[in-house]
């Protein structure tokens, strides 16, 4: 997936403490080309398809900032990354292996100075997610007829969609196309949270 998100808000200081971007070091701004989710200390969640095709020499210039709402102010920025991608994983198929662990050597990504923490994972593995309000946030590039710099954490709500509709519809961009909320480059990966029972 590729993405930013269109027609939200921005977040608010500490609203996502689990939720991180992946830059190049040197980075115009400090803008991401993906987004992730904190799992532990040392490691975050993010998406096959970010991570696929970048060699080691990349991934030596790739950088994960945590703990921002502002690229511009960066407040937790690591380098030293690795990543696993799923065995089963296969380029351009949206599907439920475009899954990618990025390992932070030395760790570092829970701070309370710096008020980041792991994401809550919700254990009920055959949760009913279609039609359901899902909350998103990423820092991403909104793509209209040209890339716009997206340098806030935005967040938004977006109705939950089968898979067979996201692949007949989403070009995986992941468009509600009821809501008029999109994401778009560079958010992907991070945490989806449900809007409903206070579980987020």
């Amino acid at each position: 997936m590729k993405a930013n998100i269109i027609g939200g808000r921005n977040a608010k200081e500490g609203e996502f403490p689990y939720q991180v971007g992946f830059r190049d070091k040197g980075s115009p701004l400090g803008i991401t080309f993906c987004g992730g989710t904190i799992l532990s200390n040392e490691w975050v969640l993010s998406a096959a398809h970010c991570f696929y095709e970048r060699t080691e020499a990349q991934m030596a210039n790739t950088e994960v900032v945590a703990g921002t709402i502002t690229l511009t102010h960066s407040k937790l920025v690591f380098s030293g990354l690795s990543k696993t991608i799923h065995p089963n994983y296969k380029p351009n198929v949206t599907d439920h292996t475009d899954l990618a662990l990025v390992h932070v050597k030395g760790g570092g990504l829970i701070s309370s100075q710096h008020k980041t923490s792991s994401a809550q994972i919700d254990s009920e593995k055959n949760r009913k997610l279609v039609g359901v309000d899902l909350v998103v946030s990423g820092y991403g590039t909104a793509f209209q007829k040209f890339p716009i710099p997206n340098l806030y954490l935005k967040t938004t709500t977006i109705q939950g969609q089968s898979p067979d509709v996201c692949s007949k519809i989403y070009d995986p961009k992941d468009f509600d196309p009821k809501s008029g909320y999109d994401l778009c480059a560079g958010d992907m990966s991070g945490k989806t949270g449900l809007r409903r029972s206070g579980f987020r």
